[in-house]
C-alpha cells in the first residue's frame, strides 16, 4: 500500500509524492531519520519545508536516498518588496528560484508595482521557465498545483558551496535584562537575514527568531543554551555590527565565532 509525502504545501493546498514503505533503515542524519520515521508511521502526508537560507539541492539529495520516493517538484515563496536585496546578497536565493517550477510572489500588497516588476525580472533571470503567481499572505490557489513539475534544469553552480554566507555566534549571559536584549537585537537585525536561538534572561526564557529587521521574542518553556546564531549575506556588515554589539553590551555578550 502506498502512502504520500508532501513536497509543497500551504494552508489551502498540498503537493505530495508517492512513497512505498521500506523496512530497511539507513544511516541517516537527523532530517533523513525524521523522514524515514514519518514514512514508517504511514502518515497521510509529510511536509518537507526548508529554511529560508537553505540550499534546495540538499532536499533532493536526501530524497534520493529513498528509492521509493518520487520527487515531484519545488515551490519557492519570494517577498516582492525584499527580493532584490536578498537576490544579490544571499546565494541560496537564486538557487531556490532556479530549482522551482512555481514561484509565489508574496506580500504584493506591501510592494509597489515597480518592486513587483523588478522581482519578476529577477525570478526569470534565475529561472526563465518559472511560472510566477502573485499572492498575499502566502495564499495558494488549487489550480496552481498543475504548475509544479518534478524538476527543472539546474546549472552545476548549484552544487558549489555558498561562500557568500556570513555567520556569527554570540553567547548571551543570563544576567542580560530583557530590554537590553531587545535593543541589541534591533541593532543586529539591520545587518542580518536571520537571528535564532534560545535565551534565558532574568525575565524568563525566550525563543529568538528574527527575519531581516523584524525582531521576535516568544516565551519558551524548554531549555536555553543562550547562544544566538546570526546569518547574513554578501555586502552586509555582520562582523562590524556584531563586534559593536559585543563592545556596547560587554557585560552581557561574548563573541564565540565569526566567519
Amino acid at each position: 500500500m502506498s502512502t504520500y509525502n508532501v513536497v509543497a504545501a500551504s494552508n489551502e493546498s498540498t503537493v505530495v509524492t508517492e512513497y512505498e514503505p521500506q523496512s530497511k533503515r539507513s544511516d541517516a542524519y537527523q532530517s533523513e531519520a525524521a523522514l524515514e520515521q514519518a514514512a514508517a508511521d504511514a502518515p497521510d502526508v509529510v511536509l518537507v519545508e526548508a529554511s529560508g537560507l537553505a540550499d534546495p539541492t540538499n532536499v533532493r539529495r536526501v530524497l534520493a536516498q529513498f528509492p521509493a520516493v518520487s520527487y515531484q517538484g519545488s515551490v519557492c515563496v519570494a517577498d516582492a518588496a525584499r527580493l532584490e536585496k536578498v537576490f544579490s546578497t544571499a546565494r541560496a536565493c537564486p538557487r531556490q528560484l532556479a530549482v522551482s517550477s512555481l514561484v509565489l510572489l508574496n506580500k504584493t500588497d506591501l510592494a509597489t508595482e515597480a518592486q513587483c516588476a523588478e522581482a519578476k525580472a529577477l525570478i526569470l533571470r534565475a529561472n526563465p521557465a518559472a511560472r510566477i503567481r502573485r499572492t498575499q499572505f502566502g495564499r495558494f490557489e488549487p489550480e496552481w498545483l498543475s504548475l509544479i513539475v518534478p524538476d527543472v534544469d539546474v546549472d552545476e553552480v548549484l552544487d558549489m558551496p555558498d561562500i557568500t554566507l556570513q555567520k556569527a555566534v554570540l553567547q548571551i549571559r543570563p544576567t542580560m535584562p530583557f530590554a537590553a536584549l531587545q535593543k541589541c537585537l534591533v541593532q543586529l537585525a539591520g545587518e542580518t537575514w536571520r537571528i535564532k536561538g534560545f535565551v534565558r534572561v532574568p525575565e524568563g526564557i525566550f525563543y529568538v527568531d528574527c527575519t531581516g529587521p523584524e525582531v521576535r521574542l516568544t516565551p519558551w518553556q524548554g531549555e536555553a543554551d543562550n547562544r544566538l546564531v546570526l546569518l547574513a549575506g554578501k555586502g552586509m556588515q555582520l562582523r562590524r555590527t556584531a563586534r559593536t554589539a559585543v563592545q556596547w553590551y560587554n557585560d552581557y555578550i561574548e563573541e564565540l565565532s565569526m566567519r
